[in-house]
């Protein structure tokens, strides 16, 4: 049984990931989901999804957890040789690295437990007027890098609501997807 993934080095979906005390989030999950494989990551403030090319002829599709800062180095090391993408294999229970020129191979253990459950965050529902909402411009503009904005490519926010995640989607790129977490602010004070 194998798994073999394809990551477009234009994403940056490992800037997503926490690096810090929630361990979890210090990883980026390959999920498959509806027919369709994404690799995605969060911090608690956003999440960002971004397709994966994927083979998968294991029995049970479970997801497969990646370190951030692994990825990071890896899309370094591609850029630097001219690559367009990152090609991952898992073997056993570590992902192999092997499109480097002269054929060096990096190796990492995927990481274990489960990753939070994304697919309840990002919002099917309908889109409801809102008349005040606060978010982090900040996390706003990451994100967009993230999903491989270039500064010219807007950026499409759904609303559900003044306290329910933001939908972001890249108005060139329908593939990639984000959420946004709204602050809460007073409204009721005068700034």
């Amino acid at each position: 049984m194998s798994l073999t993934m394809k990551l477009g080095i234009e994403y940056h979906i490992w800037d997503a990931c926490e690096e810090g005390d929630r361990i979890i989030l210090n990883y980026v999950c390959i999920s498959q989901d509806e027919g369709k494989a994404y690799a995605i990551a969060a911090n608690g403030f956003i999440l960002a999804g971004v397709p994966v090319e994927i083979e998968d002829d294991r029995p049970e599709k479970e997801d497969v957890l990646i370190p951030g800062p692994w990825l990071r180095e890896l899309a370094r090391a591609a850029k630097k040789a001219g690559l367009s993408q990152i090609i991952l294999s898992l073997e056993g229970d570590e992902l192999v690295w092997c499109q480097v020129p002269g054929g060096e191979r990096r190796m990492v253990q995927v990481g274990s437990g489960s990753f939070p459950d994304w697919r309840k965050l990002r919002s099917n529902g309908e889109e409801k007027p809102v008349s005040h909402l606060a978010f982090n411009t900040d996390l706003l503009l990451r994100l967009g890098r993230i999903l491989g904005a270039a500064k010219a490519d807007g950026l499409r926010l759904r609303l559900h609501g003044q306290k329910s995640p933001i939908d972001v989607a890249l108005l060139t790129d329908p593939k990639v997807w984000g959420v946004l977490m709204p602050m809460s602010a007073g409204w009721d004070t005068e700034a």
